[in-house]
């Protein structure tokens, strides 16, 4: 990390909780670059499905603490 890094993440510690996420994001969409409307629609479309399937009782919740040991048993295969 450069010196410069080091200087902007420390006098960012010292930010609250919003203004930290509001840098984040203002940081990530310049990394993004511009947005993209189909990728959009995409993810819109989506959610939506999903809460529906959540609604109906399609989908079957599980605990977060069970969600991610499943993710890590995955990710030591």
């Amino acid at each position: 990390m450069s010196k410069t890094t080091a200087k902007i993440l420390d006098d960012a510690s010292r930010l609250t909780v919003k203004e930290r996420v509001e840098l984040a994001e203002a940081i990530l969409d310049g990394v993004d670059g511009p947005p993209d409307v189909h990728h959009d629609k995409a993810r819109t479309v989506e959610i939506e499905r999903r809460l529906r399937e959540i609604d109906s009782g399609e989908a079957r919740m599980i605990p977060w603490d069970e969600a991610m040991k499943r993710f890590d048993d995955m990710a030591s295969t």
